[in-house]
Order: structure tokens, then sequence, then C-alpha cells
């Protein structure tokens, strides 16, 4: 026997389970809830793509040792833009990017799928950047990113984003990791 319930009781039993979860639990519960019924998947997709966050691949340099989390973050990221350029819609509900980049990969004109993915994402009001120096040397100071000298294939998507009239707030952090204690 199906019970058929109006649109809005649906809709209001997705958002308070969206509104009750701390963020990975969250996700957790919302996909959880897509697969009790179809009719619930529309609504969930909406919180569970809200806020976003990319991460560009680890910098392997001297010294820098990349975490396993971070690894498995980047792999995640590889997945979502995989799954972005599948389903297309699903790049709309994005409102909310964060995207963790690294020297090298800024400036790096490779990795396509992130490219195209961010290219997609247009209606983005609040953008995060993320910047690890990489720890390039001691003398290396937190206020030299320069955006004017990053690649065209990364600058070009971002400034699309940044462009958009939907598009409000931005934020920058610049951020170093700790060295290796066996690299000196």
């Amino acid at each position: 026997m199906q019970t058929s319930l109006p649109t809005e009781v649906i809709e209001l039993a997705v958002d308070f389970v969206a509104s009750q979860s701390p963020s990975r639990e969250r996700t957790e519960d919302l996909r959880a809830c897509c697969l009790t019924s179809r009719g619930l998947v529309a609504r969930c997709q909406v919180h569970i793509f809200e806020s976003v966050t990319l991460y560009g691949p680890p910098s392997c340099r001297r010294g820098i040792i990349p975490p396993a989390e971070y690894l498995s973050q980047y792999l995640r990221t590889l997945a979502l833009a995989s799954l972005l350029g599948r389903k297309p819609h699903l790049a709309d509900l994005v409102c909310c990017l964060t995207f963790k980049i690294t020297t090298p990969f800024w400036n790096s004109p490779s990795n396509d799928a992130v490219q195209v993915a961010l290219g997609s994402l247009g209606n983005i009001h609040t953008l995060h950047l993320i910047y690890e120096d990489g720890g390039l040397s001691p003398h290396h100071q937190r206020s030299q990113f320069d955006f004017a000298s990053t690649s065209a294939t990364w600058k070009n998507p971002v400034q699309s984003i940044m462009r958009s009239p939907k598009f409000r707030t931005s934020e920058m952090y610049v951020s170093s990791p700790p060295r290796s204690p066996f690299l000196k």
C-alpha cells in the first residue's frame, strides 16, 4: 500500500533531517533518505550539493608528505567532478564552493575533470579559496600568492564564478602545511 503525502510535507521532513546533523552525518542521513524513496531524491540533492569542497591534487615535493586524508579527499573530488559531468543538473544546486589548492596544482594546466567541474558551477554565491604554499621555503611570505600569474586554465573558471550575477562573497586563506621532520 502506497501513501501519498503532499510535497510540502515531504520537503519539510527532508529539511528537518538536513538541519539536525553535522555536515558528514547529514550527508549520510540524506543519502539514506534517497534510498528510501525516489520522491525524496530531488530534495535531498538540494542539501547534499548545496555546499561542496573540491581538493586539488596533493603536492608531493621534497619535504612535504601529503596526509592520507588529503589523498582520500582528492579522490572524492575526482569522483564528484565525474558525477557533475554525467549529471549536469547537480551543478546548478551548488551554492557554496570551497576549493583547496596547492602551489604546483594552481600553476599547472593539468586535471581536466576538476576544471570542467569548476566551469559548470554557475550558481555559486560564496567561494572560499584555500591556498597552501607548500612550504616553498622559510622565506616564502604568505602575501606572495599572485592570482594574475596562475595558469589560465584555472584562472578562467574561477573568474567566471566571480563574474556570475549570483556571486556575492569570496574569501581566500593562505596556509603552510607543516614540513616533514625527516627532511631538513
